[in-house]
């Protein structure tokens, strides 16, 4: 899925829904069958859907079923892609927002100033988009891993001692003390390769 979205230049945030759709329909929906094709067919739509969502027209410049038909290793067709989709679409419940870990970086650094804010916010999204990635992160909070991704973020770019990682005014915004966050720290340390 990474792949696809990278290789669509697809807008920042797509990758994250996705995958909250794919865990969201498969909680509601098992799969007949676990193949790769059965994943991709799951998949693929997810990304368009989430594309869609996230950017409306400029996606619909960029993707089509035929496309996404292609990623499915074409063997599937234009209206396998649009069934699955519209099966997506209604086990989601049409609910297609919600929270992700892109988001919650997002607004935790929006107000982002100077060039060393604005590293550490690409390095907290760089770090919350691995996280997809990462089995042990999937058990918290999107907050939570957003949180953490800006932590380790700080930890690494901030090499001055009079500056802390993590400060009241960031816990005030995120909501999270440092002990809360220790789980998902552990878990994504070595991601960060810190």
């Amino acid at each position: 899925m990474d792949d696809f979205v990278r290789n669509h230049d697809l807008v920042d945030g797509t990758l994250h829904h996705a995958v909250a759709y794919v865990d969201r329909v498969l909680s509601v929906r098992a799969m007949r069958k676990h193949t790769d094709h059965e994943l991709r067919l799951l998949a693929a739509p997810t990304i368009f859907v989430s594309a869609k969502y996230e950017d409306g027209q400029r996606t619909l410049a960029k993707l089509d079923p035929d496309k996404i038909s292609w990623y499915v290793g074409g063997s599937a067709t234009r209206e396998e892609v649009l069934d699955v989709e519209r099966r997506m679409v209604v086990a989601l419940g049409y609910q297609l927002g919600g929270p992700t870990a892109h988001t919650f970086v997002s607004r935790f650094t929006k107000h982002a100033q100077g060039e060393e804010e604005l590293k550490i916010q690409r390095m907290a999204h760089r770090l919350a988009d691995e996280s997809l990635r990462n089995y042990a992160c999937l058990g918290h909070l999107p907050s939570v891993v957003a949180s953490s991704a800006i932590f380790l973020a700080r930890s690494a770019l901030l090499n001055l001692p009079d500056v802390p990682a993590w400060s009241s005014e960031i816990q005030e915004l995120t909501g999270y003390d440092v002990t809360n966050l220790a789980g998902c720290l552990h878990a994504m340390r070595p991601v960060a390769h810190l």
